[in-house]
């Protein structure tokens, strides 16, 4: 900053009365014991409630800025001014609305960290390069073959989806299709081969598939959020942004289901407008959790919280120990050991089924 004093003259005369301006971060407050004033919940229902610190004094422990403050010295050096010696009003912005330095903080620690970022991440974060060079199209490392799951609702629907690409479809028609990408940027070769959706159960199950027939412009989203690097789908309301981000995250579930996939939203409606429409697509519900408020606001009788998830599988275990004692009974045995745990769960199987599906095989 300008050592000069920061003056608004208004007719030859100052107005505003500030001759000095410095930041710096608030570590903490002090009584006139010198203790630091806690902030806790407890300390603030105190305040509320009328109850105050003992003393009138305070102490503002704070943390000044290092290039400033050098800034400072050098001109004390040559002038003799000080501004720190005559400090006569201190202007605090609230914990909550002041976020500016923790977002700084986590681009510094994200850069310095060994977690491997992309270099594409990084020079976007920091605000270098080309923002475009970030799409998967001009990446090295793009993925070039998907399961697009039930992306298409069928193989023309399939073919029209990639109107300036060369489609050829191998196998018999279906509505799941693996589809690989070739050729160059100006004469594009896909491949797609039909699939069958992989069998979960040995019972007939409702099967939870899409049924929105999505645009070419909407496929190529689709296509692009679920490669590497950035993807920003951008529309007015009601052309279908939100599904194809949801079902680019089904999309991103079964392709990669050893990895984690992370929703940030800028409300609560958003969010919870995304997860019912999770809620409807094939992923298993086991693997949804909602974190945040606002979880109420969900349109369903099941608690995805972090404790609701808990006891989802608390449930889940019992419900699969009761099948045990089931499986028991019918083997002609009492169901109270097999079906007490699921260690006891583990040993009868072991012991018992295992060793009868020998004798079989």
């Amino acid at each position: 900053a300008d050592w000069k004093p920061f003056k608004n003259r208004r007719g030859g005369r100052d107005v505003s009365g500030v001759q000095y301006l410095r930041g710096c971060e608030v570590l903490g407050f002090l009584n006139e014991d010198g203790k630091v004033i806690s902030q806790s919940e407890r300390e603030m229902q105190l305040r509320e409630s009328g109850q105050r610190q003992r003393g009138v004094q305070r102490r503002i422990r704070v943390m000044l800025d290092p290039a400033q403050f050098q800034a400072d010295q050098i001109v004390k050096s040559k002038t003799g001014e000080w501004p720190y010696d005559n400090i006569q009003m201190v202007v605090r912005r609230r914990s909550e609305e002041n976020n500016f330095k923790a977002v700084l903080e986590c681009i510094r620690d994200i850069a310095n960290s060994e977690i491997s970022i992309p270099v594409w991440l990084r020079d976007i974060i920091l605000g270098y390069g080309d923002p475009r060079a970030a799409h998967y199209s001009r990446l090295s490392d793009r993925i070039t073959s998907f399961d697009f799951c039930d992306t298409f609702i069928s193989d023309k629907h399939l073919k029209d989806s990639f109107p300036n690409a060369a489609v050829t479809l191998n196998g018999c028609s279906g509505t799941r299709f693996q589809v690989s990408f070739g050729g160059t940027h100006d004469a594009v070769e896909i491949q797609a081969t039909s699939n069958a959706a992989p069998v979960t159960s040995p019972y007939p199950v409702t099967e939870r598939r899409n049924t929105v027939p999505f645009t070419p412009v909407q496929v190529e989203a689709i296509h692009s959020a679920m490669n590497v690097g950035m993807t920003l789908i951008i529309g007015p309301p009601g052309t279908g942004k939100t599904d194809v981000a949801v079902q680019a995250i089904s999309n991103l579930y079964h392709n990669f289901p050893g990895q984690r996939i992370l929703l940030i939203t800028h409300s609560n409606h958003a969010l919870n407008d995304l997860f019912e429409k999770i809620m409807q697509l094939d992923i298993d519900e086991k693997h949804l959790l909602r974190l945040g408020r606002g979880e109420e606001g969900l349109k369903t009788s099941k608690d995805f919280s972090k404790w609701g998830r808990v006891q989802h599988m608390l449930d889940m275990r019992m419900q699969l120990l009761m099948k045990v004692g089931k499986l028991a009974m019918a083997m002609g045995m009492d169901p109270t050991g097999p079906q007490a745990s699921c260690e006891a769960a583990a040993h009868f199987y072991l012991i018992h089924v295992l060793a009868k599906w020998e004798v079989y095989e």
